[in-house]
């Protein structure tokens, strides 16, 4: 552990300790407002022992009134003992010190402890949507808390900061790009790679059956990387929750709706543009770590095989289509100076080109124009014509998406609906 890491975490279950010790009405507030400031050292730093005490203090946020007076005094005095043991720099007695606690809280109400186990699942996905809010991708915030991509994103499609983010394109733009994409005249592309993001946004939406009749009325082919399915299937697999999304996926797997790719991915190309990504932005603190390999995978495999792209993950579509606004991004959610490397930028650009990325709402816009949908159409009334039913099917579900995790803007969704009810 960082020195600094190391003085920053004492200091802070110093505060907890404070906190509790006080034990007022402003007891819960306090310990949510703590728990806010851990995160932001977890963010810049990147740092698993303060990602792991700031989910303790949320869980104990989300705990407080559970706890009885004589385990109150309990958790008390197991944070002195963590506190004593990172000041002499004790860290395997840290590392055990955490886990008592962890260990305590669970036994703390009987009210709570069929259910211990989702309160600090809730805990760790506020902290990765807290992530989210501070610029690192969706799958980089899932990866450093240790929860799935399934959680960070059905938490995070309704969370305010998450709505308001910039994007690189005019959504007039992109549904123009997935109408050329989805052509059934001489198509520019034969197959889409497809990243976790949108086919999890379609799995919570219950859209995921839309991919089939999209491929025979196309004869697109949708593939995904290994990495794409290990968080798809592999990991949803061990998650009670979402273990039968995860066999939902198989099932069109196995019917060859969605194809595995099967070819070797360049992982040199994947390194390096993963090494390229994370120095292209920097604080004082040092270079900010934005993505990682798996994210970068399905990338590499649109440069080696010239295909199109289903991504909403929008960290990296800026950094492909708009640096600027990437840069703007990270100020936003950090609120201090971030400084560009224009010359690894350049590296980064001229590697990857200009790849045809669209978004789970553009697939979702162009599988309405289609007809896919239709069957969810409202009854026409002498107050409702066949237009009226349009609009109130297509808007029903974009916002379904969005509010499942799809990257998309309120206005976007107005863009949206004006480009396609216009045709």
């Amino acid at each position: 552990m960082k020195e600094a890491m190391r003085q920053s975490l004492t200091k802070d279950i110093g505060k907890i300790i404070t906190i509790l010790q006080r034990n007022d009405a402003l007891t819960a507030k306090d310990l949510k407002d703590l728990s806010n400031h851990v995160i932001n050292d977890v963010a810049l730093y990147k740092n698993t022992d303060a990602a792991t005490l700031a989910i303790l203090i949320y869980s104990i946020y989300k705990s407080i009134l559970c706890i009885e007076a004589n385990k109150h005094d309990e958790v008390v005095r197991g944070l002195q003992i963590l506190q004593s043991n990172l000041k002499l720099k004790q860290f395997t007695k840290y590392n055990s010190s955490m886990k008592q606690l962890f260990t305590l809280l669970k036994e703390c109400d009987s009210r709570i402890k069929n259910h211990i186990q989702d309160v600090f699942y809730a805990a760790k996905i506020k902290k990765g949507t807290n992530l989210m809010e501070r610029g690192l991708s969706i799958a980089r915030a899932a990866d450093l808390m240790g929860v799935s991509r399934w959680d960070v994103m059905q938490y995070g499609g309704s969370n305010v900061a998450v709505e308001q983010h910039s994007e690189s394109w005019p959504a007039s733009k992109r549904i123009a790009l997935a109408r050329k994409i989805f052509s059934t005249k001489g198509a520019p592309y034969d197959s889409l790679l497809v990243d976790a993001g949108p086919i999890i946004t379609l799995a919570l939406s219950q859209l995921l059956w839309i991919l089939e009749p999209l491929r025979q009325k196309t004869g697109m082919t949708f593939y995904i990387t290994p990495a794409v399915y290990s968080e798809l299937v592999e990991k949803p697999q061990t998650i009670r929750r979402f273990q039968f999304e995860a066999l939902h996926v198989q099932k069109l797997l196995r019917e060859g709706t969605i194809q595995l790719y099967s070819k070797k991915i360049s992982k040199q190309t994947t390194t390096r543009l993963t090494r390229l990504a994370n120095n292209s932005f920097q604080i004082k603190e040092g270079p900010l770590e934005i993505l990682q390999a798996g994210e970068l995978e399905t990338l590499a495999l649109a440069m080696e095989t010239n295909a199109a792209m289903l991504m909403d993950e929008r960290t990296l579509r800026l950094l492909i289509e708009k640096p600027t606004g990437m840069k703007r991004l990270l100020e936003g959610r950090k609120r201090k100076r971030v400084k560009s490397n224009p010359e690894i930028l350049k590296q980064f650009q001229a590697l990857v080109g200009r790849p045809s990325i669209i978004r789970s709402v553009e697939l979702i816009a162009v599988a309405f124009e289609f007809g896919i949908i239709d069957s969810f159409l409202p009854e026409i009334s002498p107050t409702k014509d066949l237009n009226a039913a349009k609009r109130q099917l297509l808007e029903s579900v974009l916002w379904n998406a969005k509010y499942h995790g799809a990257s998309v803007i309120d206005h976007e969704i107005d863009e949206i609906m004006q480009a396609v009810l216009i045709m």
